[in-house]
């Protein structure tokens, strides 16, 4: 497992989580958004699932864990923060 860290988007990152899962990550921001924003991250994510094939096993978008990484940070760039892998 590779660990990720959810980060501000700046030339001076500030770290606000750290996770070894992606699906742990994801549920994190998902409370974070939804407490700070009242947006639902996990039914954003649902929807491109819908849109891109999440029903073929086979798919990347067929586990919210595998979304690939830039998907995941073209809707949480709105808000300032991105999920890098380090």
């Amino acid at each position: 497992m590779k660990p990720y860290v959810l980060q501000t988007i700046s030339s001076d990152p500030y770290t606000l989580h750290r996770s070894d899962s992606m699906s742990g990550m994801l549920y994190f921001v998902d409370n974070m958004l939804e407490a700070t924003n009242h947006f639902h991250f996990i039914s954003k994510l649902n929807e491109i699932q819908s849109h891109c094939g999440g029903l073929d096993k086979a798919s990347v978008f067929y586990d919210k864990a595998t979304i690939p990484l830039i998907i995941i940070n073209l809707v949480l760039k709105e808000y300032g923060i991105e999920i890098v892998e380090n």
